[in-house]
């Protein structure tokens, strides 16, 4: 069977965007079927034009496909130039810590300009989530409580604008399910889920490799 993959969550080396870079990203996709990919998130106008130009170069070929995306907040925590980006990027991206009014201002942007929202939850900056094996392994957790409760924002913010929303790194059960639970009442919501996420959880921990340390961590689920 022939697969299609577009990869939503990918960085050029060191988070800069080169032709070298990016040629050397497009020959690996290509080798592993991935025929496109979400860029970093873009800023203010003034920054990224050379960024698109370098894109729409890039993208000139057959080869594998460049999506870029604009943040929704500049460096600085104030709303970016959304609007004049808007007919350069396919979605517009956010983390689920911002400000209420921060969000509504980007939901009511994405409306306007018939355009997706990509959504990382955040949960915490601990490496791993309170869970028993944690707590038995010395780590210091963050709290599952709080991923629900941002998930529950963005939830709310799609129902009422009717904005598609794509939701980066969740992984609590909890969270799984208020998602769940909207997309069946017609919320328009999409899930990205990790490949570690699918094999692993929280167990992992017992082997004391500094590389089970991702973000979002392992949470406490049974494997599928």
């Amino acid at each position: 069977m022939d697969f299609k993959i577009i990869d939503l969550n990918i960085s050029p080396k060191n988070g800069k965007i080169s032709s070298e870079n990016l040629e050397y990203l497009r020959k690996l996709l290509k080798n592993a079927g991935v025929v496109g990919y979400s860029m970093p998130q873009l800023q203010t106008k003034t920054d990224s034009e050379s960024q698109l130009t370098l894109l729409k170069t890039l993208n000139s070929g057959d080869e594998v496909k460049f999506f870029p995306t604009v943040s929704g907040l500049n460096r600085d925590g104030s709303l970016s130039e959304i609007a004049s980006l808007s007919s350069e990027i396919f979605a517009i991206y956010f983390e689920s810590n911002i400000n209420f009014e921060q969000m509504k201002s980007i939901f009511q942007y994405a409306q306007m300009l018939k355009k997706p929202l990509i959504c990382k939850v955040f949960s915490g900056d601990e490496p791993v989530y309170e869970t028993e094996s944690s707590y038995r392994f010395g780590h210091v957790g963050r709290s599952q409580i709080r991923e629900p409760f941002e998930v529950s924002k963005v939830i709310e913010m799609s129902r009422e604008f009717g904005v598609k929303t794509l939701f980066q790194g969740v992984t609590v059960q909890r969270a799984l399910e208020l998602i769940d639970n909207a997309k069946n009442e017609k919320v328009p919501l999409f899930l990205e889920i990790s490949v570690n996420h699918l094999l692993f959880d929280d167990s992992i921990y017992s082997q004391f490799d500094n590389s089970t340390k991702i973000d979002p961590p392992f949470p406490r689920v049974q494997k599928i």
